[in-house]
């Protein structure tokens, strides 16, 4: 861990929070998370995203929850998308955020979520999805090259990541 090495961070953060064989210790775990999260561990990143929207180790702070969720989402992180999708659903409901959240749903789909788990989102949230329809739409006539994936991850405001180089 001491080496940078994002996987053996992400290790030792949760030897910290389970406090095995060290004392329990949110501030090391999130310590720990925090050095992996920034060289792209999609794990660390999800789990401090969870650390900071619920104040655990760290000052609670859903904006910095939300930076971290997208950037686990913005590589595919399925459980980051759902939440993503969650916090941006709890939000006032603009179409462009009914449209941003649905489309971390849609993804989360794609990526292999339990589509069970990803419709009970989408239905129970909205009973027009036309807002999503439209923003789809309006994307893929703008950008008639990409993929429906690369269209989705624009309407959801994420940047496509690239994995971590593996040490």
């Amino acid at each position: 861990a001491k080496q940078s090495h994002a996987g053996a961070q992400y290790e030792l953060g949760f030897f910290y929070y389970n406090g095995d064989g060290v004392e329990r210790d949110l501030l090391q775990t999130a310590h720990w998370w925090t050095k992996a999260a920034e060289q792209g561990h999609t794990g660390a990143q999800h789990n401090l995203g969870f650390f900071y929207y619920n104040g655990d180790g760290v000052p609670q702070d859903v904006s910095q929850a939300t930076f971290w969720f997208e950037k686990a989402a913005g590589q595919g992180h399925v459980k980051s998308l759902i939440t993503l999708g969650e916090i941006l659903s709890d939000k006032e409901l603009d179409q462009g955020t009914q449209a941003r959240a649905t489309a971390c749903f849609m993804l989360a789909a794609c990526n292999g979520a339990n589509p069970d788990e990803v419709n009970q989102h989408i239905p129970c949230r909205w009973g027009n999805r036309l807002s999503f329809v439209v923003a789809f739409t309006e994307a893929a006539a703008q950008n008639p090259d990409n993929t429906a994936r690369e269209i989705l991850m624009q309407i959801a405001g994420l940047h496509p990541q690239s994995p971590p180089n593996p040490a």
